[in-house]
């Protein structure tokens, strides 16, 4: 079987306040400067290349599932300062 993703350094999920789940993947050293990686439209926490790149920048990519995605919970009628919020959580 081919894989088109890279492993993740590190995968999970997270409870957020609602009660709502929240997948989330990283790849880079787990003490690199944190960035976040919003993905775009049907496309989920899993990269498809570049993870050797974060390493090399010493970058802890972080990216997650959005609502309805992945393992993410879904959230009907949600805005983008909702997504922000979860993001803080």
């Amino acid at each position: 079987m081919t894989r088109y993703t890279d492993v993740p350094a590190r995968l999970g999920e997270s409870a957020l306040s609602d009660g709502r789940v929240l997948g989330w993947a990283e790849w880079g050293p787990s003490d690199g400067a944190p960035v976040l990686l919003c993905s775009g439209a049907a496309t989920s926490r899993w990269l498809g290349f570049g993870a050797g790149v974060v390493e090399a920048l010493g970058v802890r990519l972080v990216s997650v599932d959005r609502p309805g995605l992945g393992v993410s919970t879904p959230d009907p009628g949600r805005t983008f300062s909702d997504f922000a919020g979860d993001m803080r959580q």
